[in-house]
This record gives C-alpha cells, structure tokens and sequence, in this order.
C-alpha cells in the first residue's frame, strides 16, 4: 500500500522529453505535440532519433531549430 503522506510524481510530456533514458519511440511521438517547450526538449535529447532532428530542425520556432541543429552541443578544443 502506497503511504498517502508521499507525493505523487506525474510525468509530464516536457519530463518524458527531457528523459536521459526515454525510448527514441517515445521522442518521435513527442516531437509531434504542438507544445514548443515540449518540442525544444525533444531536440535537446541526445537520444532523439536523426530523422525527427531534421524535422524539428524545419521548426518555426528559433530555439527549436537551434536545439535540433545541436549548436549548443558543440564542444570546441582549444
């Protein structure tokens, strides 16, 4: 029996984008919700798969375009 003092954890569509762990399957599917917060963190996951980066890249919302492009990944040596 669950203890009713603990809080209950909802996973949200923005939570399950954000997953390190989330099925590439499941990224596809959140990408196409309309919910741009939702669709930026989808582009942010490294386990996203190539083709819903280049949808998400053809994004009218900027940041979207820049997460799917990956230009925040890029790690320069110097």
């Amino acid at each position: 029996m669950a203890n009713d003092n603990e809080p209950t954890r909802h996973l949200t569509p923005k939570r399950d984008a954000a997953s390190k762990t989330m099925l590439p399957i499941r990224l596809a599917a959140l990408a196409e919700l309309t919910d741009k917060a939702v669709q930026r963190a989808v582009a942010k996951n490294r386990r996203t798969p190539p083709a819903t980066l280049e949808k998400l890249s053809l994004s009218s919302d900027y940041y979207t375009r820049e997460a799917a492009a990956g230009i925040k990944r890029i790690h320069w040596r110097m």
